[in-house]
């Protein structure tokens, strides 16, 4: 594999940044004028995909951060229950002290705030969008294709893309 220039280096620093090739060869030092062309060209080409390949598994492997652990906290957040965080008793719902929930628990929790209410203080808790979290997921297990699901370029063969969804479709009922 051919050895990226330094300009190429920096692109690759720069495009881990935030993934957006334009904004990345201009921050390396590429024109502005011509930095969409030339950030589209450079992620394609193999020594530099390659590059960027590569930081990004040494990237994932220093932040413990991979795929599998991003879809257990989507998972985590789409399976929390309410009936975790309250308690009823005599038609008063209390919420359970912090100190109560475990680990896992704890993470769905994305706001605490206490109120004033009819002259009492009161705890509340907000948890993570469970729908978003849902929708994350279908996406990534492909169990419904909206129109943002597919990117289309050039010729479209229909026969395959019917037969890629059937594979998918038998490889889930399968598991």
């Amino acid at each position: 594999m051919r050895e990226l220039t330094p300009k190429q280096q920096r692109f690759v620093e720069e495009y881990l940044k935030d993934l957006n090739a334009t904004q990345a060869a201009i921050r390396a030092g590429y024109s502005k004028k011509t930095a969409y062309r030339i950030g589209a060209t450079l992620v394609q080409k193999t020594s530099v995909a390659a590059a960027i390949d590569q930081a990004k598994k040494k990237r994932a492997s220093r932040t413990e951060i991979t795929a599998e652990r991003v879809l257990r906290e989507l998972a985590r957040l789409a399976f929390s229950d309410v009936a975790d965080y309250v308690e009823v008793r005599d038609d008063e719902v209390r919420v359970r002290d912090l100190t109560e929930l475990n680990k896992d628990q704890t993470r769905c929790i994305s706001e605490i705030s206490d109120a004033t209410y009819r002259g009492e203080r009161k705890r509340a808790f907000k948890l993570y969008d469970k729908a978003k979290a849902l929708d994350m997921l279908t996406r990534h297990l492909v169990l419904y294709i909206d129109k943002s699901t597919i990117e289309l370029s050039g010729k479209v063969d229909f026969a395959t893309i019917l037969r890629q969804l059937q594979d998918g479709k038998n490889k889930r009922s399968g598991d």
